[in-house]
């Protein structure tokens, strides 16, 4: 099972780099369907990098729990002093981070409402006895004469019969909405749409979401054009405006179309090729960092503590720590041979009982001395199978534990 935290974490560090990237360097560019690509790209890299696990060992494959040459018990944490205070602090610290899940929660569900009711919507229309159909090549036109605006969403265009405007005007409005169809920008509206539910807290995504809208426009206005004349269009777009304010009270549509007017006056310039392989490159870079970093994969606190003492006994070693699927529950062959040739220092099943975590020595010769000097003359037991304990039980052992250690007040003020 991925680690959803680090899945978050990370899919939210890569929609902000490509922000970063995309407005560095193509924000200002009129290539306005590679500037559509290139967010539909981070979008993909964001939902499917973090869950990528690259191995650097292809001998590495799926295993349940395996044994090691080197024996190790874990035992559990004992509690020194008050269990009350020390009960107190990590209900504390649980309940912190369940009000702050639900509150993500909550706001997740409030927009995943929002766009659900959209939805809604337009099923409403859908079965609406009273609106006229039509079928034409791409699309199913639905015209009205409620309160909706004009708007495509992929096969459909739902047109609203207006009274001020004229049969020229109606086929520029058509025109425009075709190439929406045509173009499937109604997959990206979707994408960001859920990009927002799932990461409304993250800047980038509401930067993309209304940068892909602007995108969508641009690449409609450049094909309308091609066929319509521009004075005649750029008034239709400024009548059509009014009429949304006056229909849904969207203000901001008013500086939307200003700039759209202004893109089709301005001279096109030849876009800048230089900055586009710069960002195609520091996307690519994005990927592979993010994709290869092994700090992603968050070590359990028990391998930590093991590899700290193992870095103490032997300074000059290196080791790598790496996680694999374990889905039979049954060692593979592969597995056992790598485990059995002393790389490995330390392997534990995880949590979730389908992945296994290996401490993995890159030392290897010093490692196979030590193997070797560790072994018994006569007969070498790498799996004890009745393990040891105490008398009374592990539950009677941490509870004398508990109960007589002296934890020095100094320390303990101190925070050690």
């Amino acid at each position: 099972m991925i680690n959803l935290f680090n899945y978050f974490l990370e899919a939210n560090v890569i929609l902000l780099a490509f922000a970063l990237v995309y407005y560095s360097l193509l924000i200002k560019q009129s290539a306005f369907q590679f500037r559509r690509l290139f967010i539909l790209c981070a979008i993909f890299c964001a939902l499917t990098i973090p869950a990528v696990t690259i191995n650097i060992d292809q001998n590495l494959v799926s295993t349940s729990l395996v044994s090691t040459g080197i024996q190790t018990i874990m035992l559990d944490e004992v509690v020194i002093g008050s269990q009350l205070e020390m009960s107190m602090f990590f209900l504390f610290d649980q309940h912190w981070s369940f009000y702050l899940l639900f509150c993500y929660v909550l706001i997740s569900s409030i927009f995943l409402i929002s766009f659900s009711n959209q939805l809604f919507s337009i099923r409403r229309i859908l079965t609406d006895k009273s609106v006229k159909r039509s079928k034409h090549k791409g699309y199913i036109l639905i015209e009205t004469i409620d309160n909706y605006p004009t708007f495509s969403f992929f096969g459909l265009l739902i047109f609203r019969n207006y009274e001020n405007i004229n049969e020229t005007e109606r086929q520029q409005i058509i025109a425009h909405e075709e190439v929406h169809i045509q173009q499937l920008h109604s997959v990206d509206v979707v994408l960001l749409e859920l990009m927002r539910i799932l990461f409304w807290i993250n800047p980038a995504v509401w930067f993309f979401r209304k940068s892909q809208t602007e995108n969508h426009e641009y690449i409609v206005d450049e094909k309308v054009l091609e066929h319509h004349d521009r004075s005649d269009y750029q008034q239709l777009l400024v009548k059509m405006t009014v009429d949304q304010m006056k229909l849904v009270g969207n203000y901001f549509a008013k500086i939307q179309t200003l700039k759209r007017i202004n893109m089709m006056n301005e001279k096109r310039r030849k876009p800048n090729r230089l900055k586009i392989a710069t960002a195609l490159l520091s996307a690519l870079l994005i990927v592979t960092a993010l994709a290869c970093n092994e700090e992603l994969v968050e070590m359990p606190p028990e391998i930590q503590a093991n590899l700290a003492i193992l870095k103490k006994e032997h300074p000059d070693w290196k080791w790598i720590y790496r996680e694999f699927d374990a889905p039979d529950g049954k060692p593979t062959e592969e597995i056992v041979n790598f485990v059995s040739s002393n790389r490995v220092s330390l392997m534990r099943t995880l949590e979730e009982g389908n992945k296994i975590g290996l401490l993995i020595n890159t030392s290897i010769e010093e490692f196979n001395m030590a193997a070797e000097l560790t072994k018994s003359a006569d007969e070498v037991f790498d799996i004890v199978e009745d393990q040891p304990a105490p008398e009374g039980g592990m539950a009677e052992f941490y509870k004398y534990i508990g109960t007589n250690m002296k934890y020095p007040n100094q320390a303990r003020s101190l925070g050690i």
